[in-house]
């Protein structure tokens, strides 16, 4: 059973909709949310931070997750590779949110998920911000895996210009930035060197990317802080060349 009609107000919703269905989810959603509903956005980028008009009264808490996954089709999904899952909320809760965020985190335990409910989420949202905003564009726009970025010519500079940008931004707004995000993404892209990026993924079966949450994020908030981002703005732009082909 999932007409939310039917159903009627819910404890949790995970909600793991592309950045872009969002707004069009929480809609479609509103029958199962209310006052007592644990609203968990567990999406790429950080355009989904401020969406206070679109709650229907639940209360919101963010998570970001290193699991990585292949959609091979409708309802058929191969685990790339092990991760872990952070929780947590941007604004102190109360006593029901905390219950709900911790019941939540053991059934994910449960399951088999390293989680793990954090004080400092909107660090992990921008920790992850800028490892996707060096690697997942520059995979869709040259095709190809995501190790395959620390062998290309040249291509490490781009990675690096596009990190740093997002890098001044957040010092700028004085968000809390973890470990050293140049080395993180170097990391990853070794970790996940065979995986196909879900940029990547969305490029091959032509569906809209998610280049807005992440670059466009950057562009947007460098705009608003006098901060130049003009590798973030390129890549914005090779994937929206790219989209244009068949996104209508």
């Amino acid at each position: 059973m999932s007409d939310p009609q039917i159903l009627g107000p819910v404890d949790v919703v995970l909600l793991c909709v592309k950045s872009y269905d969002v707004i069009n989810t929480l809609e479609y959603c509103k029958p199962i949310l209310s006052k007592n509903t644990l609203l968990i956005f567990m999406q790429n980028g950080i355009s989904h931070l401020n969406l206070q008009d679109h709650l229907h009264d639940a209360s919101v808490a963010f998570g970001t997750t290193t699991e990585g996954a292949t959609l091979l089709g409708t309802g058929h999904v191969r685990h790339a590779g092990c991760g872990v899952t952070y929780l947590g909320f941007l604004q102190p809760p109360g006593k029901l949110e905390t219950v709900l965020l911790q019941k939540t985190h053991d059934v994910l335990s449960t399951g088999g998920i390293q989680a793990h409910i954090t004080d400092n989420i909107l660090a992990r949202l921008w920790a992850k911000l800028f490892v996707n905003a060096g690697i997942n564009a520059l995979t869709a726009i040259l095709n190809c895996k995501n190790g395959d970025l620390l062998t290309i010519p040249g291509i490490d500079r781009r990675m690096e210009a596009a990190v740093d940008e997002a890098i001044q931004i957040a010092k700028e707004k004085n968000i809390p930035i973890m470990d050293d995000p140049h080395q993180t993404t170097l990391i990853v892209c070794r970790k996940t060197a065979k995986n196909v990026s879900s940029m990547l993924q969305d490029v091959r079966n032509k569906r809209r990317t998610e280049i807005d949450a992440i670059n466009g994020a950057v562009v947007t908030l460098g705009k608003e802080s006098g901060i130049d981002t003009p590798e973030n703005s390129r890549l914005y732009n090779q994937i929206k060349e790219l989209e244009a082909n068949y996104v209508r």
